[in-house]
């Protein structure tokens, strides 16, 4: 005899209500472990997340002159609020970009390439080096006839790359930030 053959009186899908009422203790049990010191903690939410503590607490280090340094300010400013003076984390970043070709016609010209981003970065409270790290990302790039259309994608997959890039910053960061960071 199988189980949905032999339905006991209150049984659900085969599982008495005593055994119901384990699995959901049990159940309740890990997910109160899992919230705990040693346990897991989450990124975002009201208050509660690593995340949201570092909205508004870091500043940017002024981003050195080029397309490249500026979306990618900007694009961090976007992840980590508003940028405010006063902010007790500096965040000091170095990104380099280089291209790969990947394509190439029977006129040997290059029709794709990807464009590889590398950034640097390090938070600082004050002289104390909190954190550092690297992150990677890489954008596609069609090159057409068009100098200006090649320009234009150029641009535009550069600035994905930036957004990418300032997102894994962020999320590195929010994983890594413990709450000595905000301390006096």
């Amino acid at each position: 005899m199988n189980c949905a053959t032999t339905k006991k009186a209150g049984a659900v899908h085969g599982f008495s209500p005593s055994r119901r009422a384990a699995f959901g203790l049990l159940g309740a049990a890990l997910l109160a472990g899992c919230g705990g010191p040693g346990g897991f903690r989450p990124l975002y939410g009201s208050g509660a997340g690593a995340g949201g503590s570092l909205m508004n607490q870091v500043r940017l280090a002024p981003a050195a002159r080029g397309d490249l340094p500026d979306r990618l300010n900007r694009a961090l400013a976007r992840s980590f609020g508003a940028p405010f003076p006063e902010a007790p984390l500096l965040l000091e970043t170095t990104p380099a970009a280089v291209r790969r070709g990947l394509a190439v016609g029977q006129d040997d010209a290059v029709t794709r390439y990807n464009l590889d981003l590398v950034v640097s970065y390090r938070l600082k409270r004050g002289e104390a080096l909190l954190a550092s790290g690297e992150v990677e990302t890489i954008a596609a790039v069609n090159a057409v006839a068009s100098q200006y259309a090649t320009l234009v994608s150029e641009r535009e997959s550069l600035g994905r790359a930036a957004e990418d890039a300032a997102d894994k910053i962020f999320k590195r960061l929010a994983v890594e930030a413990q709450p000595e960071w905000w301390g006096p």
